[in-house]
């Protein structure tokens, strides 16, 4: 699965790793989600690693991860004020030390095991 929670010292944090070449996903508007009618789904960075998973899947359906995450708050119940008050924990979390203030610098560089 391409979607892990890290547990390190520096904190807790959800990632998500490319499909295809293993490393971690940073930028959203590069990332693409591809998916099946039967429920499979895969990440990608754009470019060559989104073409080798239309090869890889042969999944027919894709958009950006921007959308995949805007439909998931939104079919999950979390609206704009629901992202901002978990924004506001997060922030309580970080001052306890138990949530990484920047994730991609505390997440693993390289490649996904």
């Amino acid at each position: 699965m391409s979607i892990i929670y890290n547990f390190r010292p520096t904190g807790m944090f959800p990632v998500i790793y490319c499909d295809a070449c293993k490393d971690l996903i940073e930028d959203a508007r590069n990332t693409v989600f591809v998916w099946d009618e039967n429920g499979g789904i895969a990440f990608g960075h754009k470019g060559e690693c989104s073409h080798a998973l239309d090869w890889k899947t042969g999944f027919p359906y894709w958009d950006d991860l921007d959308i995949f995450l805007v439909s998931l708050s939104t079919n999950t119940g979390c609206d704009l004020r629901g992202l901002k008050a978990a924004k506001q924990r997060h922030s309580e979390f970080v001052a306890y030390g138990l949530a990484a203030t920047d994730v991609t610098a505390a997440s693993p560089k390289g490649k996904i095991q």
